[in-house]
């Protein structure tokens, strides 16, 4: 008899837990929805302030990002020229050109390099997607739904049987 009530305290705390789990998530969803202006803000102010501080570890990350998504800075290509990190004057990492070539960033043109800036190219991106992120979160959250709703009833039929078992 013990096991039996082990299991349903565990199938109890597995069901509270997925359920607390499904909460935070859908708070999470709303925060982000309701707040998206300040984190686009924030994530445009922290992209610029690592343009603007320019650490050399972060060059392969930057150029990669850049080079991705044909982009440079991270308003725009004039973001490189006021930052104090890089220290070439009047040119941009050539991860900003449109063909990638040694010191291609030096001929600042709009045939040259990519004028537009990665926070821009990033959202862009992340809305042609945002079709199949919203898919994949529904989907994991039916499958949370549905995990919680089959614990709750296999939790109340062991509740009923325990209690016709008492008797």
């Amino acid at each position: 008899m013990t096991g039996f009530l082990y299991d349903r305290y565990l199938l109890g705390l597995f069901t509270a837990v997925l359920i607390i789990i499904l909460i935070i998530e859908m708070a999470a969803g709303i925060v982000l929805y309701v707040f998206r202006s300040k984190v686009e803000g924030k994530i445009k102010n922290q992209a610029k302030k690592v343009i603007i501080e320019y650490n050399p570890n972060l060059v392969a990350i930057i150029d990669d990002i850049q080079d991705k998504f044909h982009c440079c800075g991270a308003e725009n290509y004039t973001d490189w020229l006021e930052s104090s990190g890089w220290k070439r004057n009047n040119s941009v990492p050539d991860s900003c050109c449109r063909v990638e070539r040694e010191d291609c960033g030096n001929n600042i043109t709009a045939g040259n390099i990519y004028y537009k800036g990665c926070v821009g190219s990033i959202k862009t991106f992340l809305q042609k997607k945002l079709v199949w992120i919203a898919a994949v979160c529904i989907g994991l959250g039916l499958v949370e739904i549905t995990g919680a709703v089959l614990g709750c009833l296999v939790l109340r039929e062991a509740v009923i049987k325990n209690g016709y078992e008492r008797k």
